[in-house]
């Protein structure tokens, strides 16, 4: 009797499990939600602060071109206008200064004032280097004016140099025509008067004087060339840095917000949404390429066996396996020849007469009742020459019954309510080409064994496109108990007959076998028709058929994946 208590307790944990399970999901999902907000408002602040970097770039350009033109206009000004717009620069500089702390900033892209700050801070750095290019260039006028100062003081100091050695030279000359005197009247035993020797030492006085007045006249000439040598590097290095103030940049403005920037966009990265998206949008396109060659390559596929190999496969000449054997056949309850017309000769459950003279092979599923009398033993393989195609087929670990006396057993399915069971009776001479995997019991002569043969067409267009390259023929006499979905007929073949290809079990091996296209392509695109229709023509011949081919089976446009590989690498070899 079932016990309330432990039926209570398995309710309440299950259903406790269920609410814990809720409430992780339910967590998870809001966690999940907050980190993905999260990552998008970065995204976000990421966006407007690129727009915003922009925006101030594009200022910063106009502004530099701006003072660029300015300082180009004030190159010739005089040395008060170029004083009063370094004073205005000064003043603009501290009001700037004082309006904007320019101190830590936590940049977020909500603050309106943040690309204020920013573009304010870079105004003040242009402004500096502005003021320092003024800067330059007063110097540089005021060195200029030094420099033409220096030139014209260092003509002077020439003429002055020149003048000096005139006056040194003139003394030279006359002291040496006095001392040419001297030593003339010396020559003559003369004395000069005293007042020719105070002219002579007046003249070698006045030389001393002259010669050092013309050597300080020479060093301050000098001292002045040196003076105009370092005012003309001085004016080339200020015109140089003056010239240059197109080039500069706003310095580091923009450094403390470009690191936020790429913090930012670090952080993005680094998250683990990210992570997981990032490659998956990566592969989106690739995948789609993927799925629509999934998706049309069996359109495509099917469209060039429609219209182009099944065409060409119906003109060609139909296969016939052994034209000169018999095709009779006889099925049904009293195994009566099939002479004309469509016969079904199944049922759900059929008696089977087995005598002395005969054993009777049969799948242990499709065994309902036997006599207790009969012999019962096991026989692996249906056919020791075929293992491969017997394990294929299922046909193993059969039941083989011996009877002593005229026995009946009951064949039926035991597992498959759709499955239905017929026998048919192949005299000596009769031939029957059969799929194996339709066969479920053999009734033949006791300690014998029944004829297969196997028979290849691989020059036969028709085999390549059904994929039954090699057809298993089974001779009389025997009988062969055959199982199909929902009922099994035998029609014969006249003057020519066709059948869908998935219903075909087997045919008389003496008719003329070939394939048709199917009527529409949309049937056989969509998976509701197979590609080809089995044709066949022969007087004395029949062909056989289960009345609901692959029940339960796959269709559509993708088709029955590995299990349709399976069948049709066993229906190459005729199973």
């Amino acid at each position: 009797m079932r016990n309330p208590v432990i039926g209570l307790a398995r309710w309440v944990v299950r259903n406790l499990f269920s609410w814990l399970l809720i409430v992780i999901i339910l967590v998870a999902g809001e966690y999940a939600r907050k980190e993905y907000l999260t990552l998008e408002k970065k995204k976000a602040d990421i966006e407007a602060m690129k727009r915003g970097e922009f925006e101030i770039l594009e200022l910063l350009r106009n502004l530099r071109m701006e003072m660029s033109n300015r300082v180009t206009r004030l190159n010739n000004v005089t040395q008060k206008e170029l004083g009063s717009r370094i004073d205005d620069i000064e003043k603009e500089i501290k009001e700037r200064s004082s309006s904007s702390s320019i101190t830590s900033v936590v940049f977020n892209s909500d603050d309106n004032g943040l690309f204020n700050f920013v573009f304010n801070k870079a105004r003040i750095e242009l402004l500096n280097q502005e003021r320092a290019v003024l800067l330059d260039l007063r110097s540089l006028q005021e060195r200029r004016f030094s420099r033409d100062l220096g030139i014209a003081t260092q003509k002077k100091l020439h003429d002055e140099h020149v003048a000096a050695w005139n006056l040194l030279q003139a003394n030279r000359m006359q002291y040496e025509e006095v001392k040419k005197s001297a030593a003339f009247y010396r020559d003559f035993g003369r004395r000069f008067a005293s007042s020719e020797f105070q002219a002579l030492n007046k003249l070698n006085d006045e030389y001393q004087l002259l010669f050092n007045k013309n050597q300080q006249k020479a060093n301050a000439a000098k001292e002045q060339s040196d003076l105009l040598n370092r005012l003309r590097l001085e004016v080339e290095d200020f015109t140089q840095r003056v010239s240059q103030f197109k080039s500069l940049e706003s310095g580091s403005a923009l450094s403390d917000f470009q690191n936020q920037l790429k913090a930012k966009e670090a952080d993005v990265d680094s998250h683990w949404i990210t992570k997981v998206l990032n490659p998956a949008l990566d592969k989106i396109p690739t995948a789609l390429m993927i799925l629509f060659g999934i998706i049309i390559s069996p359109i495509v596929i099917k469209g060039l066996f429609y219209f182009v190999l099944a065409p060409l496969a119906s003109r060609r000449p139909a296969v016939c396996i052994l034209p000169k054997s018999v095709g009779a056949i006889s099925g049904g309850d009293d195994y009566s020849p099939i002479i004309s017309g469509n016969t079904k000769i199944s049922a759900v459950s059929i008696p089977i007469l087995v005598d002395e003279s005969q054993e009777l092979l049969v799948h242990p599923e499709y065994l309902q009742s036997s006599s207790i009398d009969g012999k019962i033993s096991t026989k692996w393989l249906l056919d020791w020459s075929y293992p491969l195609s017997s394990l294929a087929a299922g046909m193993v670990a059969l039941t083989r019954i011996r009877a002593t006396q005229l026995e009946t057993v009951i064949i039926s399915s035991t597992k498959d309510p759709l499955s239905e069971v017929g026998v048919i009776a192949l005299p000596e001479g009769s031939s029957l080409i059969l799929q194996p995997h339709s066969l479920v019991g053999l009734v033949y002569r006791r300690g014998g064994s029944p004829k297969i043969t196997k028979h290849w067409r691989l020059g036969s267009l028709h085999a390549w496109l059904t994929l039954q390259l090699r057809y298993l023929v089974f001779h009389g006499p025997v009988k062969l108990v055959l199982k199909g979905c929902r009922g099994i007929r035998v029609e014969t073949a006249g003057s020519g007959r066709r059948i869908n290809q998935a219903a075909t079990m087997g045919f008389s091996a003496n008719l003329q076998y070939k394939t048709f296209r199917c009527e529409t392509f949309s049937a056989y695109l969509l998976g509701e028709q197979e590609l080809l229709n089995d044709s066949f023509a022969g007087e004395s011949g029949c062909y056989i058929y289960e009345e609901m081919p692959h029940f339960g089976k796959k269709g559509g446009l993708t088709g029955r994946g590995m299990e349709g590989v399976t069948d049709s690498m066993l229906k190459i070899f005729g199973v």
